[in-house]
């Protein structure tokens, strides 16, 4: 049957898996897809038509969903461990789901057998799919609260050297003359525009993803504690010290 291609392809992905890089090329094997094959699949099973080939169809549909989901699970959880867990799990939820649909295997239920088989696998892969996609939902939200709150650490960080900075500026600008004092205002506003473009140009390596932000913000802080020590040794305690 057609459908067993889409689970074969599936398959040769799932036992290709490496230890490093994406599992997934980005845009392929969009679940959306799979439920569009199930449309026309259910519509069958609604009318009668063909019924035991028709829901295995429909399941064989259901498990490549299922392995979708089951694989960007698997490639955003990246810690080995993690991983290796939900390996075990899913090896063990599928030998629970064979026995479930086996046990069902009454020599005198004729044709009907296969038909309740395959709605029992569709039952059971239904309530997988929900569970595996909640895990991954629950993921997405604890990296972007992670990411939150990273962020919050680092602007804080930032707030605390770029006070320091203020303040060691500002006993610079009383050991100088008035021209040192012009001079100095001066090159402290290139340093300014030397730091933010180079904190952008930073944080564009990561642009338009969650790390952009905390990107700049760590460079920025970097930059600024150099900028803090330049300006002490310089001014504050009688030049640099090799």
């Amino acid at each position: 049957m057609y459908i067993n291609k889409i689970i074969a392809i599936c398959s040769l992905i799932a036992t290709s898996i490496v230890s490093a890089g994406e599992i997934i090329p980005s845009g392929w094997l969009n679940p959306e897809l799979l439920l569009q094959a199930e449309r026309p699949i259910q519509e069958q099973l609604d009318t009668g038509k063909a019924m035991n080939s028709t829901a295995w169809d429909m399941a064989a549909v259901k498990d490549a969903r299922l392995l979708t989901i089951y694989m960007e699970l698997y490639q955003t959880l990246q810690r080995k461990n993690k991983q290796a867990n939900l390996f075990a799990d899913q090896k063990n939820w599928l030998e629970s789901r064979k026995k479930a649909v086996k046990a069902l295997n009454d020599p005198e239920g004729g044709s009907m057998v296969s038909l309740q088989q395959a709605s029992t696998h569709m039952e059971l892969t239904d309530k997988r799919i929900a569970t595996l996609q909640r895990q991954l939902d629950e993921f997405g939200k604890a990296e972007v609260k992670g990411m939150l709150e990273m962020k919050k650490e680092a602007g804080e960080v930032f707030e605390r050297v770029d006070i320091e900075l203020n303040t060691v500026y500002k006993n610079v600008l009383k050991q100088l003359s008035p021209k040192g004092t012009e001079a100095i205002k001066a090159a402290q506003r290139a340093w300014i525009t030397f730091r933010d473009k180079t904190a952008e140009a930073y944080g564009t390596s990561e642009e338009g993803g969650s790390l952009e932000g905390l990107m700049r913000l760590n460079c920025m802080i970097a930059i600024t504690q150099n900028r803090i020590s330049e300006l002490k040794s310089l001014f504050l305690s009688g030049g640099y010290s090799y």
